[in-house]
């Protein structure tokens, strides 16, 4: 309650929460920074919520939760916080965020964003209910999580892009591109530093994983650009933080073939020696595949025929065999009798308990349903060529700038696997290229695993952990993050 609390005398009326229903909010007093744009409209769309606007951010609505939701009795453990949305492109994006104060001190510690992957995968789903949120799916139910990322940082959970989870489009669409739904966050970022005035002066992290790789890295420098101006309120930016992250899989797809048929997981190979003798021809035209789509993207040529074409193969040839046989893709250990790929039941469980009318309504949800990918959005991805670009132009000038940066990869995922992951980071070119290759000479041990690090960018490899280490590892994953919460890029 203390965030909440220490805004009664700024913007008290904008505090609309949920707090296990063991104390009532100290509500709420008028506030005249405190508006509402368009009364009508947003009273029928959003009732029961309090709206608030900007000038500083054109085309941006905030709205947020103006009536006690009893979260708590949901989300066991979930403490008090805030749930609401952010409207956007003339009011027809609207994407879904839920914040939990820090068990803590709410009013000193960071605040953690955290997005998901897919493209178009739920945060609340995945993030919040499988990994690290206040409260994790137990059945048709919650309990309390006792390693949650808010026992030491206000976390943030937001579903992007619109259309993803509880966020929802109405008359126009959702953002389509990664650079898209990254001025989206910005702008709901900007808003809710506005409302709640103690985030002014947190520390913000931000933190993904997998697909997040690319969505995050378009976020941190947006706000870095932003930051340049000082006629304009300044964002405390101060980290990102990556799990398991698809960052380039002209360079990642391949890497498959290295990860299945090395001793690079904790069980070993995963094929024998004639399956990988027979597997090698077809890693080599996966590499070749890639080549070409690459040559033409760096003549400033984005070929979609290439790009399905690479795709198509290295997904047909090396990750369906790998899938064929048995494995989850997402952790080697677990195996597969459907030959699904992904044989993780927490997901499944989450989708089902967030689909619930009374779960919804505790959640402050504008939507009556839930998904916890939407395919339509990955889809786009595809067409696009979202999916198979490289991130390497927008990272380098991250890096550059100094940012801190901590990349994590569980050692048993396939899709995402470290293999490809340390390749991409050996393929950057940069300031820091040299020192950053002669540090993995000289690997260091940590709790979790090993790593090494030069200047503003850490990596860490995970043991005995999948994509999502926080579910495979929950106790050293909130260790990572103490740790570089507290030491930074002195991590080691």
């Amino acid at each position: 309650m203390l965030l909440l609390q220490s805004l009664v005398k700024f913007v008290s009326s904008a505090a609309a929460f949920f707090t296990d229903g063991k104390r009532v909010n100290p509500l709420i007093e008028s506030n005249p920074s405190i508006r509402l744009p368009d009364n009508g409209r947003w009273a029928t769309q959003f009732p029961d919520y309090w709206h608030y606007s900007s000038d500083d951010v054109p085309d941006a609505v905030l709205h947020l939760k103006a009536r006690e939701t009893q979260l708590g009795r949901y989300c066991v453990g979930a403490g008090s916080g805030q749930t609401g949305y952010v409207s956007l492109a003339n009011g027809t994006r609207h994407l879904y965020f839920v914040l939990f104060e820090s068990r803590r001190a709410p009013l000193h510690d960071p605040l953690v964003l955290w997005l998901n992957g897919g493209p178009g995968c739920s945060s609340i789903g995945y993030g919040l209910l499988t990994e690290h949120g206040p409260c994790l799916i137990d059945g048709e139910s919650t309990r309390r999580n006792k390693r949650s990322w808010n026992n030491i940082a206000n976390m943030l959970y937001v579903d992007e892009p619109a259309d993803t989870g509880y966020s929802f489009t109405t008359g126009g669409p959702t953002a389509k591109r990664a650079s898209a739904a990254a001025d989206d966050l910005v702008a709901l970022i900007q808003l809710l530093n506005k409302v709640f005035p103690p985030f002014q002066n947190l520390p913000l992290h931000l933190t993904g994983e997998s697909n997040a790789g690319k969505h995050l890295p378009y976020l941190a420098k947006k706000l870095i650009e932003l930051n340049k101006d000082a006629t304009k309120p300044q964002i405390p930016l101060a980290s990102m933080i990556l799990g398991n992250p698809a960052f380039d899989f002209s360079i990642q797809m391949p890497a498959w073939f290295d990860y299945a048929c090395s001793n690079a997981s904790s069980i070993g190979r995963l094929f024998n020696t004639s399956t990988c003798t027979d597997m090698q021809l077809r890693h080599a035209r996966c590499q070749k595949h890639w080549a070409r789509f690459v040559k033409a993207r760096s003549a400033g040529k984005f070929s979609h025929k290439l790009d399905v074409k690479a795709r198509n193969y290295c997904v047909d040839k090396i990750q369906h065999a790998s899938q064929d046989a048995g494995y989850d893709l997402y952790d080697v250990r677990r195996r597969c009798p459907d030959q699904s790929g992904d044989c993780d039941s927490l997901p499944g469980l989450a989708e089902h308990f967030l689909r619930r009318a009374n779960v919804r309504k505790a959640f402050g949800s504008q939507t009556k349903g839930f998904s916890l990918c939407n395919s339509t959005i990955f889809g786009f991805s595809l067409d696009n060529g979202d999916y198979s670009e490289t991130i390497t132009p927008t990272l380098v000038p991250i890096l550059e700038f100094g940012l801190p940066i901590l990349l994590y990869v569980g050692e048993n995922d396939f899709v995402c696997n470290y293999i490809g992951v340390e390749k991409y980071l050996d393929s950057l070119f940069w300031s820091g290229s040299t020192g950053y290759s002669q540090s993995k000479q000289t690997a260091r041990k940590w709790e979790g695993g090993f790593g090494w690090s030069y200047k503003n960018l850490v990596y860490l490899r995970v043991a005995n952990a999948g994509h999502a280490v926080p579910e495979s590892q929950p106790a050293i994953a909130l260790e990572l993050l103490a740790r570089w919460l507290k030491k930074g890029t002195s991590f080691f």
